[in-house]
Protein backbone atom coordinates (compact mmCIF):
# COMPACT_ATOMS: atom_id res chain seq x y z
CA UNK A 1 0.00 0.00 0.00
CA UNK A 2 1.57 3.29 -1.11
CA UNK A 3 0.11 6.71 -0.43
CA UNK A 4 0.86 8.81 -3.51
CA UNK A 5 0.73 12.55 -3.95
CA UNK A 6 2.86 13.22 -0.85
CA UNK A 7 6.26 14.91 -0.79
CA UNK A 8 7.25 12.27 1.76
CA UNK A 9 5.73 8.92 0.71
CA UNK A 10 4.58 6.35 3.24
CA UNK A 11 4.43 2.67 2.40
CA UNK A 12 3.29 -0.47 4.17
CA UNK A 13 5.91 -3.20 3.75
CA UNK A 14 5.41 -6.93 4.20
CA UNK A 15 8.03 -9.47 5.24
CA UNK A 16 6.34 -12.05 3.02
CA UNK A 17 7.79 -10.14 0.05
CA UNK A 18 11.36 -10.59 1.36
CA UNK A 19 11.87 -14.34 0.71
CA UNK A 20 11.53 -15.17 4.41
CA UNK A 21 9.87 -18.15 6.05
CA UNK A 22 7.88 -15.94 8.38
CA UNK A 23 6.38 -18.75 10.46
CA UNK A 24 9.87 -20.02 11.21
CA UNK A 25 10.97 -16.49 12.03
CA UNK A 26 8.06 -16.05 14.47
CA UNK A 27 8.84 -19.34 16.19
CA UNK A 28 12.50 -18.41 16.61
CA UNK A 29 11.69 -14.98 18.05
CA UNK A 30 9.01 -16.42 20.32
CA UNK A 31 11.57 -18.82 21.74
CA UNK A 32 13.86 -15.83 22.24
CA UNK A 33 11.39 -13.73 24.24
CA UNK A 34 13.06 -14.92 27.43
CA UNK A 35 16.13 -12.94 26.30
CA UNK A 36 14.20 -9.66 26.30
CA UNK A 37 14.89 -7.33 29.21
CA UNK A 38 12.53 -5.10 31.17
CA UNK A 39 12.51 -1.51 29.90
CA UNK A 40 13.02 0.17 33.27
CA UNK A 41 12.88 3.63 31.69
CA UNK A 42 9.27 3.17 30.60
CA UNK A 43 8.28 1.95 34.06
CA UNK A 44 9.86 5.08 35.54
CA UNK A 45 7.96 7.22 33.04
CA UNK A 46 4.74 5.54 34.10
CA UNK A 47 5.53 6.45 37.72
CA UNK A 48 6.06 10.07 36.69
CA UNK A 49 2.72 10.16 34.87
CA UNK A 50 0.90 8.79 37.91
CA UNK A 51 2.50 11.41 40.16
CA UNK A 52 1.70 14.23 37.77
CA UNK A 53 -1.93 13.11 37.48
CA UNK A 54 -2.32 13.67 41.25
CA UNK A 55 -0.77 17.14 41.34
CA UNK A 56 -2.31 20.52 40.70
CA UNK A 57 -0.94 22.81 37.95
CA UNK A 58 0.52 25.06 40.63
CA UNK A 59 2.31 22.12 42.26
CA UNK A 60 3.64 20.92 38.92
CA UNK A 61 5.07 24.36 38.16
CA UNK A 62 7.23 24.14 41.28
CA UNK A 63 8.94 20.91 40.19
CA UNK A 64 12.04 21.38 38.04
CA UNK A 65 12.58 19.10 35.06
CA UNK A 66 15.76 17.89 36.72
CA UNK A 67 13.64 16.08 39.32
CA UNK A 68 11.60 14.27 36.67
CA UNK A 69 14.78 13.33 34.81
CA UNK A 70 16.34 11.87 37.95
CA UNK A 71 13.21 9.79 38.58
CA UNK A 72 13.25 8.63 34.95
CA UNK A 73 16.89 7.56 35.22
CA UNK A 74 16.22 5.72 38.47
CA UNK A 75 18.41 8.07 40.49
CA UNK A 76 15.59 8.87 42.93
CA UNK A 77 14.27 5.66 44.57
CA UNK A 78 10.58 5.09 45.24
CA UNK A 79 11.13 5.42 48.99
CA UNK A 80 12.15 9.07 48.52
CA UNK A 81 9.10 10.07 46.50
CA UNK A 82 6.75 10.75 49.49
CA UNK A 83 9.27 13.28 50.86
CA UNK A 84 9.44 15.13 47.53
CA UNK A 85 5.72 15.00 46.69
CA UNK A 86 4.14 15.57 50.09
CA UNK A 87 0.71 16.54 48.71
CA UNK A 88 0.29 13.24 46.88
CA UNK A 89 -1.88 10.69 48.75
CA UNK A 90 -0.15 7.64 50.22
CA UNK A 91 -2.19 5.19 48.12
CA UNK A 92 -0.61 6.69 45.00
CA UNK A 93 2.83 5.62 46.19
CA UNK A 94 1.49 2.11 46.80
CA UNK A 95 0.22 2.06 43.21
CA UNK A 96 3.61 3.23 41.96
CA UNK A 97 5.46 0.53 43.88
CA UNK A 98 3.15 -2.17 42.44
CA UNK A 99 3.71 -1.27 38.77
CA UNK A 100 4.78 -4.14 36.53
CA UNK A 101 6.86 -3.79 33.36
CA UNK A 102 4.80 -3.50 30.19
CA UNK A 103 7.66 -3.28 27.69
CA UNK A 104 10.48 -5.76 27.19
CA UNK A 105 13.17 -5.01 24.65
CA UNK A 106 16.52 -5.65 23.01
CA UNK A 107 18.62 -3.38 20.82
CA UNK A 108 21.21 -3.86 18.10
CA UNK A 109 23.03 -1.57 15.70
CA UNK A 110 24.65 -2.00 12.32
CA UNK A 111 25.98 -0.12 9.34
CA UNK A 112 24.95 -0.83 5.77
CA UNK A 113 27.59 -0.02 3.15
CA UNK A 114 26.77 0.02 -0.57
CA UNK A 115 29.45 -1.86 -2.50
CA UNK A 116 29.29 -3.35 -5.96
CA UNK A 117 25.56 -2.80 -6.24
CA UNK A 118 24.69 -4.60 -3.00
CA UNK A 119 24.48 -3.78 0.70
CA UNK A 120 27.13 -5.10 3.07
CA UNK A 121 25.96 -5.42 6.69
CA UNK A 122 28.38 -4.72 9.53
CA UNK A 123 27.06 -5.19 13.05
CA UNK A 124 28.58 -2.75 15.54
CA UNK A 125 28.51 -2.74 19.36
CA UNK A 126 25.77 -0.69 20.97
CA UNK A 127 26.62 2.23 23.15
CA UNK A 128 23.88 4.21 24.86
CA UNK A 129 20.86 4.97 22.67
CA UNK A 130 19.77 8.59 22.39
CA UNK A 131 17.20 10.20 20.11
CA UNK A 132 18.74 13.66 20.25
CA UNK A 133 16.52 15.06 17.48
CA UNK A 134 13.27 13.43 18.58
CA UNK A 135 10.20 15.66 18.83
CA UNK A 136 6.73 15.33 20.35
CA UNK A 137 3.63 17.27 19.35
CA UNK A 138 3.14 18.77 22.83
CA UNK A 139 5.38 20.94 24.99
CA UNK A 140 5.96 18.13 27.46
CA UNK A 141 9.42 16.92 28.39
CA UNK A 142 10.58 14.34 25.83
CA UNK A 143 12.52 11.72 27.78
CA UNK A 144 13.86 10.17 24.57
CA UNK A 145 16.40 13.00 24.48
CA UNK A 146 18.10 11.29 27.44
CA UNK A 147 20.72 8.61 26.72
CA UNK A 148 19.43 5.13 27.58
CA UNK A 149 21.15 1.77 27.80
CA UNK A 150 19.41 -1.45 26.73
CA UNK A 151 20.41 -5.09 26.54
CA UNK A 152 21.93 -6.04 23.19
CA UNK A 153 20.28 -8.53 20.86
CA UNK A 154 21.97 -11.95 21.17
CA UNK A 155 24.03 -12.87 18.14
CA UNK A 156 21.85 -15.85 17.25
CA UNK A 157 18.89 -13.48 16.71
CA UNK A 158 20.93 -11.23 14.41
CA UNK A 159 20.28 -13.91 11.86
CA UNK A 160 19.73 -14.33 8.12
CA UNK A 161 16.07 -13.29 8.36
CA UNK A 162 16.89 -10.04 10.15
CA UNK A 163 19.66 -9.34 7.66
CA UNK A 164 17.28 -9.88 4.74
CA UNK A 165 14.95 -7.30 6.27
CA UNK A 166 17.85 -4.88 6.78
CA UNK A 167 18.80 -5.17 3.11
CA UNK A 168 15.23 -4.44 2.08
CA UNK A 169 15.18 -1.41 4.38
CA UNK A 170 18.37 -0.20 2.68
CA UNK A 171 16.82 -0.80 -0.74
CA UNK A 172 13.75 1.16 0.31
CA UNK A 173 15.91 4.12 1.32
CA UNK A 174 17.65 4.02 -2.06
CA UNK A 175 14.28 4.25 -3.82
CA UNK A 176 13.97 7.77 -2.45
CA UNK A 177 17.65 8.70 -2.24
CA UNK A 178 19.69 6.77 -4.80
CA UNK A 179 22.94 8.53 -3.90
CA UNK A 180 23.02 6.92 -0.42
CA UNK A 181 26.14 4.83 0.17
CA UNK A 182 26.19 4.27 3.94
CA UNK A 183 23.48 3.89 6.55
CA UNK A 184 23.43 3.54 10.32
CA UNK A 185 20.50 1.47 11.58
CA UNK A 186 19.33 0.94 15.16
CA UNK A 187 17.10 -2.11 15.55
CA UNK A 188 14.59 -2.38 18.37
CA UNK A 189 13.02 -5.72 19.27
CA UNK A 190 10.12 -4.97 21.60
CA UNK A 191 7.48 -6.98 23.40
CA UNK A 192 4.52 -5.02 24.78
CA UNK A 193 2.70 -6.87 27.55
CA UNK A 194 -0.90 -6.31 28.57
CA UNK A 195 -1.05 -5.84 32.33
CA UNK A 196 -4.57 -5.39 33.80
CA UNK A 197 -4.98 -1.91 35.26
CA UNK A 198 -1.96 -0.47 33.43
CA UNK A 199 -1.56 1.26 30.09
CA UNK A 200 0.35 -0.86 27.56
CA UNK A 201 1.78 1.10 24.66
CA UNK A 202 4.86 1.21 22.46
CA UNK A 203 4.24 4.91 21.92
CA UNK A 204 4.18 6.39 25.43
CA UNK A 205 5.36 9.79 24.13
CA UNK A 206 2.16 10.14 22.09
CA UNK A 207 2.22 11.74 18.65
CA UNK A 208 5.88 12.18 17.76
CA UNK A 209 8.81 12.11 15.37
CA UNK A 210 11.85 9.95 16.11
CA UNK A 211 14.42 12.35 14.69
CA UNK A 212 15.68 9.79 12.16
CA UNK A 213 16.07 10.13 8.39
CA UNK A 214 13.86 7.09 7.82
CA UNK A 215 12.03 4.67 10.07
CA UNK A 216 10.24 1.36 9.86
CA UNK A 217 7.80 1.80 12.71
CA UNK A 218 6.83 -1.43 14.36
CA UNK A 219 7.22 -4.29 11.95
CA UNK A 220 4.72 -6.58 13.64
CA UNK A 221 5.92 -10.07 14.50
CA UNK A 222 2.78 -11.24 16.26
CA UNK A 223 -0.35 -10.06 18.04
CA UNK A 224 -1.64 -12.37 20.76
CA UNK A 225 -5.04 -11.88 22.42
CA UNK A 226 -5.08 -8.11 21.99
CA UNK A 227 -7.11 -5.30 20.49
CA UNK A 228 -5.74 -1.85 19.67
CA UNK A 229 -2.18 -1.23 18.57
CA UNK A 230 -3.32 0.87 15.62
CA UNK A 231 -0.59 2.75 13.75
CA UNK A 232 -1.49 6.30 12.73
CA UNK A 233 0.57 8.67 10.57
CA UNK A 234 -0.46 12.34 10.68
CA UNK A 235 0.19 15.35 8.49
CA UNK A 236 1.86 18.65 9.37
CA UNK A 237 -0.74 19.65 11.99
CA UNK A 238 -0.11 16.41 13.91
CA UNK A 239 -3.89 15.95 13.93
CA UNK A 240 -4.98 14.96 10.42
CA UNK A 241 -4.52 11.20 9.80
CA UNK A 242 -2.87 10.25 6.52
CA UNK A 243 -2.74 6.55 7.35
CA UNK A 244 -4.68 4.65 10.00
CA UNK A 245 -4.01 0.92 10.05
CA UNK A 246 -3.83 -1.99 12.46
CA UNK A 247 -0.81 -3.84 11.13
CA UNK A 248 -0.96 -7.62 10.82
CA UNK A 249 1.91 -10.00 11.44
CA UNK A 250 4.68 -9.31 8.93
CA UNK A 251 3.62 -5.73 8.19
CA UNK A 252 5.45 -2.52 9.04
CA UNK A 253 5.36 1.12 7.93
CA UNK A 254 8.31 2.64 6.09
CA UNK A 255 8.47 6.43 6.05
CA UNK A 256 10.84 9.39 6.15
CA UNK A 257 10.83 11.12 9.52
CA UNK A 258 13.27 13.90 10.44
CA UNK A 259 12.67 17.17 8.64
CA UNK A 260 9.31 16.07 7.25
CA UNK A 261 5.73 17.07 8.06
CA UNK A 262 4.90 13.53 9.15
CA UNK A 263 4.03 12.61 12.73
CA UNK A 264 3.09 9.18 14.03
CA UNK A 265 1.92 7.12 16.99
CA UNK A 266 0.57 3.68 17.85
CA UNK A 267 -2.44 3.34 20.12
CA UNK A 268 -2.35 1.30 23.37
CA UNK A 269 -3.30 -2.38 23.39
CA UNK A 270 -5.84 -4.17 25.57
CA UNK A 271 -6.69 -7.78 26.32
CA UNK A 272 -9.47 -9.44 24.33
CA UNK A 273 -9.84 -12.32 26.78
CA UNK A 274 -9.02 -10.96 30.26
CA UNK A 275 -8.33 -14.48 31.52
CA UNK A 276 -5.41 -15.04 29.15
CA UNK A 277 -2.12 -13.25 28.55
CA UNK A 278 -1.75 -10.82 25.68
CA UNK A 279 1.14 -9.10 23.95
CA UNK A 280 2.33 -7.39 20.76
CA UNK A 281 5.78 -8.23 19.41
CA UNK A 282 7.48 -5.86 16.96
CA UNK A 283 10.79 -4.84 15.44
CA UNK A 284 11.49 -1.16 14.76
CA UNK A 285 14.24 0.28 12.56
CA UNK A 286 15.76 3.77 12.95
CA UNK A 287 17.80 4.77 9.89
CA UNK A 288 20.35 7.56 9.61
CA UNK A 289 22.14 8.43 6.36
CA UNK A 290 25.90 8.60 6.91
CA UNK A 291 26.99 9.09 3.28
Amino acid sequence: MLLKGLDTPISVVNVLDFDIDFKKMIDKLRNGYSEYEHDAYLTQKNKIEILQAHMSPNELDKIENDVWIKIYKGEIPDCDLPKIFQSVPNDVFLKISSLQPTRMRLISECELIWKGGVWEIHRIPCDSFQQSEATISTNDLDYRLIARKFKELPEYLFDEDLQKILIQVGNKVKEFNNSVRKLSISIHHTLILCIPGQVSSNSPEGIHQDGMDYIVSALVIERNNISGGTSIVYGADAKTPLLNITLHSGQGIFQPDKGTELWHEVTPIALINPNESGYRSTIGFDVLILE
